[in-house]
């Protein structure tokens, strides 16, 4: 994220690790986060100005967000615990 032209570092509220993807038009960032007291749980996440959505797949154990486009609409990917490691769009 850009603040008058300089990087800002932010994070995820209670994550071990935030990844943003990807910055749409209107300043809304989409990404992921590791969640800080399930070590294992992947969220996906919109921040909008200083408020943050989690985006969680029903079922899912992995939720990524990765893209975001000027209408609002989301793109990411998926995993189901009972699928193991295959994606789902």
């Amino acid at each position: 994220m850009f603040e008058g032209g300089e990087p800002t570092p932010f994070d995820a509220p209670n994550s071990s690790s935030t990844q943003a993807w990807d910055m749409g038009p209107s300043g809304i960032i989409v990404g992921l986060f590791q969640d800080a007291a399930a070590p294992k749980a992947t969220h996906g996440f919109v921040r909008d100005g200083e408020q943050y959505t989690t985006i969680n797949y029903p079922g899912s154990t992995y939720t990524d967000i990765f893209g975001t486009n000027a209408s609002g609409a989301l793109v990411g990917k998926f995993r189901l615990p009972a699928t193991g490691t295959a994606f789902h769009g």
